[in-house]
């Protein structure tokens, strides 16, 4: 019937949020990793045990980090916003920065 197809359908979407909130966290690591990295490779430049080629293929990779970082809380808030849409909320404004507010403490 239809109640249990909506309730599997919200089971189904809380699913997706909590891999989408993990999927975020994984990013995040992945970010400070890229920006720790390409710290470490700029200071070896400084000191001449690098190169500037070494040093621009860090900073490519921390851009796209930065942009995973960004595809992934996209996923997150498009994962709230089905499921205020599936649960009849239109408050998802609130659910998403309680959310992100969430995501943002360590």
């Amino acid at each position: 019937d239809l109640e249990s197809q909506i309730a599997v359908q919200l089971y189904n979407a809380s699913g997706h949020i909590e891999s989408s909130q993990e999927r975020v966290k994984v990013a995040r690591a992945a970010r400070d990793l890229a920006a720790r990295n390409m710290k470490a490779e700029e200071k070896l430049l400084q000191y001449g045990a690098s190169s500037t080629f070494l040093v621009l293929d860090h900073q490519e990779r921390l851009s796209q980090a930065r942009l995973d970082e960004l595809s992934a809380l996209v996923s997150l808030n498009n994962a709230v916003a089905n499921y205020e849409r599936l649960a009849g909320r239109t408050d998802f404004d609130a659910t998403a920065e309680r959310l992100l507010t969430a995501e943002a403490s360590p």
